[in-house]
């Protein structure tokens, strides 16, 4: 664990980029952003849905369109704000626990025509190398994780989101 918080030391939630607190003046060298979706791909919450919570709480919590629309919201302010944090040539790692594409690689697709500083890194984890990974249970022993990371490239000016939190 010593070794993941040295290389991640700022771990956030959601929230904390909703607040317009004082973070805003970190000059981050990593970030990792463990972003609230629908967790529709966590087989602890999936289990829970059918002895817990019942299937109706899980048509509220992952199918309703209102409810999707709000997380996408939350998920591309976390991802411009967080990155507006981070430092030249720093890293931000952007991860999710759902299956869906709107949560996870259209997001990241977003956010890459916005922020003309982020780009893609690409990583060979085993299986492929690519800058989007999806964990999967059948292939990782893991629950599902969505996982991309992204350097900030500095050019001649100061990007848009880095001016402050959106």
């Amino acid at each position: 664990m010593e070794e993941f918080q040295d290389s991640f030391p700022f771990v956030f939630h959601a929230t904390i980029f909703m607040t317009g607190s004082s973070i805003h003046q970190w000059d981050s060298p990593r970030l990792l952003l463990v972003v609230e979706c629908t967790h529709d791909g966590s087989l602890k919450h999936i289990v829970k849905y059918r002895t817990q919570w019942g299937w109706e709480s899980f048509k509220r919590r992952v199918l309703d369109p209102q409810r999707l629309n709000d997380l996408q919201r939350l998920q591309r302010s976390v991802l411009l704000n967080g990155f507006a944090l981070l430092k030249s040539s720093g890293r931000l790692v952007y991860s999710t626990c759902s299956f869906a594409r709107a949560q996870n690689e259209e997001i990241v697709e977003w956010f890459l025509k916005q922020e003309p500083e982020a780009k893609p890194v690409v990583l060979d984890l085993g299986y492929g190398a690519g800058s989007m990974h999806r964990f999967l249970p059948n292939q990782h022993g893991t629950s599902f994780l969505f996982v991309s990371v992204l350097t900030r490239v500095v050019h001649d000016c100061k990007s848009s989101s880095a001016s402050g939190f959106v």
